[in-house]
């Protein structure tokens, strides 16, 4: 599943596929920032504690196969960001990757739903959860500031959207980026964005 980030990105969530929406971060009472993974039951409406992360920072939440999967610049270690797994079943926990690099204040990402994280800062990279592999990918000849990342599909690719004269396409299969002349007339900055199918099935 896609996950989702708030418009002040300090919290995300990512929806199961099923009847729970996993939340990491908010401020409760609109000052204090939690670090808690939280876990929000759509039919009853409750939510409970999954767990504490103590080490993220802007995390983004995603979800697969019974795995919470939260990406974050590294509270501890300067210009390091890190992928920690939590699996939902067992409650255990993980460091699956770990990048040190130029410090970057943005950090966009977004998942394939299947295998591949994309995270975009001062670098583009693709991590695999499969073959637990880094790949370096095309940096988009932009600036980067407070776009939003969607992963579209493997035909068409990630959509970075800024809005007016900042809307880009990533392709998977050419690795490159491509400028779209969409008319958007608005900045967005900060804005969410999910996909939604036109399928039926």
């Amino acid at each position: 599943m896609v996950g989702v980030f708030s418009v002040m990105p300090r919290s995300s969530a990512a929806y199961d596929g099923d009847k729970h929406i996993y939340l990491m971060s908010g401020a409760s009472d609109g000052i204090t920032w939690s670090s808690d993974v939280d876990c929000l039951d759509i039919e009853t409406q409750k939510c409970t504690k999954v767990t504490k992360l103590l080490r993220v920072e802007l995390p983004k939440v995603y979800f697969s196969n019974d795995i919470i999967y939260v990406v974050g610049w590294n509270a501890l270690v300067s210009r390091q960001y890190h992928i920690h797994s939590i699996n939902v079943k067992t409650l255990a926990q993980d460091i699956v990757f770990e990048r040190t690099g130029p410090k970057h204040s943005i950090m966009l990402t977004c998942f394939d739903g299947d295998d591949s994280i994309f995270i975009l800062t001062s670098q583009f990279i693709r991590y695999s959860l499969s073959d637990k592999l880094m790949y370096e990918l095309t940096m988009p000849a932009i600036e980067i500031f407070s776009q939003t990342m969607v992963f579209v599909d493997i035909q068409f690719g990630i959509l970075l959207i800024g809005g007016k004269d900042n809307n880009h396409r990533y392709s998977i299969q050419d690795n490159q980026w491509t400028k779209l002349e969409d008319n958007d007339y608005d900045v967005r900055s900060y804005y969410g964005a999910c996909l939604i199918s036109n399928s039926l099935e």
